[in-house]
């Protein structure tokens, strides 16, 4: 009995884990010898026919955006989530990986001098497949947040000024009514709530204040402000004792959870905010107000825009500064113009427009290459990581600095779903990560 339901069982994982794979396919974008684009297996087969003017990758997303008549957006079967429009001549203008993978589309209007004017904009949420439809009054920011809610405003033609709302993305309700300033950042939801300002606070209390996501305000004890600017994170806000001008740390709720005790904060940033202790020390501290270190050697940290796990830092005793980790560990031996890829591994600056792959210890690992930094694809991705040599071809290294495919290709790229998207002498290709051509085409990828 115990064997027949042992066997039973691994039947149903089999079944299972068939199912989920299936569901889980990875599709990769492909041009035929015409010119049109479809979307093929990781096994370089047709999987959506080629019949697409553009397309852009799948990537993570279960929506590509194709040009067929028109933008538009399919699923991984072909079908339309959102049917062709002409919104826009150039595809590249969809917000693309912002607010967790949320399109912006806008329909300009074209005018007799050749130029274009703001037209109707909409958005596409590729999380839910919801599309909002194009609407003439709604101006929609393109910047990221976790939450559901995203910043809309319209315009107010009896004040002349336009107020600022949140939608909801996976529906397009309207959460949270159209009444505050959207200035020229709008703010967003992090952990819960948003830093709003009213147009009426403007003039009187320039500190604006927190709002839920139901839109109420939190409250803060009394003799109590918030930091014009700040953003709540890790679940805390930096707020001022208006009496001795310290400041601390409220939760999410409004309560005082890190007491107003410091000359100068920082918002928090990878469970860490840097605090400055005295005149001649700083540091860093957890949420619960618990000191990571301290020292009169840090000058200040900045954690708010920290990457891989690193935070710039700059010291007392000499000019140059370092990097810091979330437990205090101080790397002074990579210096501030360097860009952090991964855990201990770092792209240091090498002569003309080359970097070279090191550690904390700045050992160098790698060779001198050429990096795709405005595209960002200098981070390893499924292990690898694409650069350029000398003679203006990419390949890629591994975490150790090896190159171990070959600089042989005509442009950068980066894996995703075991293959990578590469050009060699006008035709694109797929490779896996050994660098095994798996499909080839006959025309550019461009």
């Amino acid at each position: 009995m115990l064997r027949r339901v042992t066997i039973l069982l691994m039947a149903l994982l089999m079944v299972f884990s068939a199912f989920a794979g299936a569901e889980e396919e990875t599709l990769f974008r492909a041009r035929d010898e015409q010119g049109l684009w479809g979307y093929i297996n990781a096994k370089g087969e047709w999987v959506i026919e080629p019949q697409f003017y553009h397309a852009t990758d799948f990537y993570k997303s279960d929506y590509a955006m194709v040009e067929s008549g028109g933008y538009g957006f399919i699923d991984k079967k072909g079908n339309w989530a959102v049917e062709p429009h002409d919104f826009v001549d150039d595809p590249y203008f969809f917000g693309d990986g912002f607010t967790g993978w949320l399109h912006i589309l806008e329909d300009p209007v074209k005018q007799p001098d050749g130029g274009y004017d703001r037209g109707p904009m909409g958005f596409f949420d590729e999380a839910s497949g919801y599309f909002s439809g194009m609407r003439d009054d709604w101006n929609i920011y393109p910047r990221y947040t976790e939450s559901d809610l995203i910043p809309v405003s319209i315009y107010d033609s009896e004040n002349d000024r336009d107020l600022l709302g949140y939608v909801n993305r996976r529906n397009g309700e309207l959460a949270i009514p159209y009444m505050y300033d959207p200035g020229y950042d709008p703010p967003l939801f992090h952990d819960g709530v948003a830093h709003v300002y009213d147009y009426v606070e403007t003039d009187e209390d320039e500190t604006g204040h927190f709002i839920d996501e139901q839109g109420n305000a939190i409250q803060l004890e009394e003799g109590l402000q918030i930091r014009y600017g700040t953003d709540a994170s890790c679940g805390r806000i930096l707020v001022q004792d208006t009496e001795t001008g310290l400041y601390g740390y409220v939760d999410t709720k409004g309560k005082l959870v890190i007491p107003a005790i410091y000359p100068e904060c920082g918002d928090f940033g990878m469970d860490r905010a840097w605090v400055k202790f005295s005149e001649t020390e700083s540091g860093m501290i957890d949420p619960d107000g618990n000191e990571i270190i301290r020292s009169d050697r840090i000058k200040y940290i900045n954690i708010k825009d920290a990457e891989c796990g690193y935070a710039l830092i700059w010291f007392t005793d000499k000019d140059d500064g370092g990097w810091i980790t979330a437990d205090g560990r101080i790397i002074d031996k990579v210096s501030t113009g360097a860009r952090p890829a991964k855990e201990n591994r770092f792209w240091e600056s090498a002569e003309d427009r080359y970097w070279h792959l090191t550690d904390e210890e700045g050992n160098i690992l790698s060779g001198k290459y050429g990096l795709d930094i405005p595209n960002a694809v200098y981070f390893f991705d499924e292990g690898l990581v694409c650069v350029e040599n000398e003679d203006g071809l990419w390949g890629f290294l591994d975490e150790d600095g090896r190159e171990v495919i070959p600089c042989q290709w005509d442009d950068p790229a980066w894996f995703y779903g075991g293959l990578a998207e590469v050009q060699k002498d006008g035709k694109m290709a797929y490779i896996d990560r050994e660098g095994k051509v798996v499909w080839q085409g006959k025309v550019s990828r461009y």
